[in-house]
């Protein structure tokens, strides 16, 4: 797993960023963060804990996932009843983000503000500079917000697919795991680090039309996003609408 599930760095990382920058054009994208509930047997002891909030069993996946639906960063095996937000504040990637290790400290500048290379997450994710969400809609949104949303949910779409043809490849993680709840981390772990396998060899998928399990999740209520996140979504934001005219410099 180490050889093949890794978080990128020197060229790697210069070709994730690019790859999201020719696909999607989001600046200093280097992966997109999500959850996904994999369906279990309810277990012997605290299967309570287990129930998820769409009524069954099961165990949660997080996954980073660059522009290639490959998986940079897993970290699984908390039940389903936990949140997601919970899940990332006890992965290494929440501790190397926030001791500022998690990817190199070059930036760019839009504007004069300040854009450090990020993952992107959903709305159940909190605000920091490293980990952009979207705007959350009430109603009121700008179109330069709307527009912003549009462009972040394109570049995190890539986590998504990876859940689908990963649960697609193997219908084992689509369907209830009928092993010990001990072992269900290292079944994951491993289709997780075959799939990868799989996508860097350019090995063919033919999936189901709906491998992906949806999940319908409220975020956390928590302090006001900080002033240098907020900053960063406004730059870019800005830049997604007037392309032209805003002022870029220095990205990989």
């Amino acid at each position: 797993m180490p050889e093949f599930i890794k978080l990128p760095e020197g060229d790697a990382l210069r070709e994730v960023l690019q790859g999201f920058q020719m696909r999607v054009r989001f600046p200093q994208c280097a992966g997109a963060i999500d959850g996904s509930h994999i369906p279990i047997i309810a277990p012997e002891e605290n299967h309570v804990d287990y129930f998820n909030c769409k009524g069954w069993h099961s165990v949660l996946l997080q996954g980073v996932v660059d522009h290639q639906f490959c998986f940079t960063n897993i970290y699984t095996g908390w039940p389903g009843s936990v949140h997601d937000a919970r899940v990332l504040r006890n992965s290494c990637v929440f501790a190397m983000a926030e001791r500022g290790e998690l990817f190199p400290p070059r930036q760019g500048k839009i504007n004069g503000v300040q854009v450090p290379i990020m993952l992107l997450g959903d709305p159940a994710y909190p605000m920091r500079s490293r980990r952009v969400k979207g705007y959350t809609d009430t109603g009121n949104l700008t179109e330069q917000q709307r527009y912003f949303n549009e462009r972040h949910s394109k570049a995190r779409v890539t986590v998504e697919c990876a859940f689908g043809r990963l649960k697609g490849r193997w219908r084992c993680l689509g369907k209830r795991l009928d092993v010990d709840i001990s072992t269900v981390p290292t079944i994951i772990s491993a289709c997780c680090t075959v799939h990868n396998v799989c996508e860097k060899h350019g090995e063919a998928y033919e999936g189901p039309a709906q491998a992906i399990l949806q999940d319908n999740r409220i975020a956390e209520g928590g302090a006001q996003d900080a002033a240098e996140p907020t900053r960063v979504r406004e730059a870019l934001t800005e830049f997604f609408l007037h392309p032209t005219l805003i002022h870029i410099r220095n990205f990989i």
